[in-house]
């Protein structure tokens, strides 16, 4: 087995789409999952020794001709990009990098794109539970905290509320039924919220 085939079963052994072409855009090794993608994309008969561009629209080789060429100058880049896989818009990254002669001088490009939709929908639910964290927050500082330092404040009062007249026994019996009722509501939006079943307040 020559050295080619031992690259080629290496790139093959991976999940990740894994392409390299020279300086002049011939792919030079490739794996099912690269070839499976410019399939499905572009109804593409690709194989290992034919052009980058082979069979791909004019729109998608102006976007990507400019990239390339700075990777072949040198530069690696890395970048986020969405895919059609299967039949469903798939978050990927690619990385980039220039592949290097003997002589130290760039000869190629070496591509690796990973399929990110699980780390992507992962950020999105943290980003979610953030939220949430953020919005109890807010719903306890201007909300049920100053409920409750009134009501405390009020409940106080209660230990001396034989020295104040019958008129103001009642107001102040009436206050406290009124604060009940407006605790009673926060508390109820800060478990709904806390459950997943109230939007913020603010």
């Amino acid at each position: 087995m020559n050295e080619d085939k031992f690259h080629q079963a290496l790139v093959n052994s991976l999940p990740d789409m894994v392409w390299a072409f020279d300086k002049d855009f011939v792919i030079r090794v490739a794996n099912a999952a690269f070839f499976d993608m410019r399939r499905e994309l572009y109804k593409s008969k690709l194989k290992v020794g034919d052009s980058l561009f082979q069979d791909v629209s004019e729109a998608a080789k102006n976007r990507w001709l400019p990239i390339y060429e700075r990777v072949l100058k040198g530069e690696r880049i890395l970048m986020d990009d969405i895919r059609n896989i299967q039949g469903k818009e798939t978050m990927v990254k690619l990385s980039l990098n220039p592949v290097y002669g003997d002589s130290n001088e760039v000869i190629g490009c070496m591509g690796i794109t990973y399929d990110i939709s699980a780390e992507s929908q992962l950020e999105i639910q943290v980003n979610q539970f953030q939220k949430k964290i953020d919005d109890l927050e807010g719903l306890y500082q201007h909300q049920l905290q100053p409920k409750l330092a009134k009501f405390f404040a009020i409940s106080q009062q209660l230990s001396q509320i034989s020295n104040y007249s019958a008129d103001d026994q009642a107001a102040m019996i009436y206050m406290i039924n009124e604060e009940l009722g407006q605790l009673n509501k926060n508390l109820n939006e800060f478990i709904k919220l806390m459950n997943g079943e109230s939007d913020t307040l603010f």
